[in-house]
């Protein structure tokens, strides 16, 4: 009974993101031009070999369209543009650039970084805007870019990373950011240790996968407030106030 209702509510939360995408490709003015422009880019578009290496990938993949997964991708983007307006936003691990792109004339200003020169090289050369840099460098090491943040994305990034890495990463984005500022990640956060053993042997590029429990402990743990889940795949918290710069 639990599990059946799990996916009744995760397949509400997936359509709510996803309703963000629908709305901004109807009603979005300008970023309606930038999903059209994101959207166009296909496998062609891409060095050969770069997305196969990294599981990076652009919405406008052909097994994406088909199955209709990139107006969630998108989404996921999307639903971030209410906590990053007006805010210096840092976008962990951004791939091939695509998300950055889309919601960077929101923020103030945003830097994406990613460790694969290859796709900040595509970033760089494929997208443009004013608020918006590139730049190779670690999600580990965010300390060392001598920057705060008010919103730190990290969207498909933490499931990546060893346990103990991915704590790291937790540390660091807690301590490059802002007081009362914010961490958005996306990945999938079951109920059971049982689920998520499934999941991760089934992509070798999954090499930790939390479940609810686990994540909202380890952000309690590293200085985040409550966290606050969009069902099991997206999870909100904030630095928690006695936790400062």
């Amino acid at each position: 009974m639990h599990r059946f209702i799990d996916r009744i509510i995760n397949k509400l939360y997936k359509h709510y993101v996803m309703l963000h995408y629908s709305y901004y490709s109807l009603f979005g003015g300008n970023l309606k031009k930038k999903i059209r422009r994101v959207i166009s880019l296909t496998e062609s578009d891409v060095a050969v070999g770069v997305a196969q290496e990294s599981e990076q990938a652009l919405p406008g993949f052909v097994p994406y369209r088909r199955s209709g997964y990139y107006r969630y991708m998108l989404g996921r983007y999307l639903y971030s543009i209410k906590y990053l307006r007006n805010k210096v936003v840092l976008d962990c691990a951004c791939g091939f650039g695509w998300g950055s792109f889309l919601v960077s004339d929101y923020a103030r200003e945003l830097l994406a970084i990613d460790l694969d020169k290859k796709a900040i090289d595509f970033s760089r050369s494929t997208w443009k805007g004013k608020k918006l840099n590139f730049v190779q460098h670690s999600a580990l090491d965010l300390e060392n870019l001598n920057r705060r943040f008010d919103v730190i994305l990290g969207f498909e990034l933490i499931e990546h990373l060893q346990s103990s890495d991915g704590e790291k990463l937790l540390q660091q984005a807690n301590r490059v950011l802002a007081e009362n500022g914010l961490i958005i990640l996306s990945s999938w956060f079951p109920n059971t240790h049982e689920t998520t053993e499934g999941i991760r042997t089934d992509n070798k590029f999954h090499l930790h996968l939390y479940t609810k429990d686990e994540i909202r402990s380890l952000l309690v743990e590293n200085g985040y407030s409550e966290p606050r889940f969009l069902g099991s795949f997206m999870v909100i918290a904030a630095k928690a106030k006695n936790n400062k710069p």
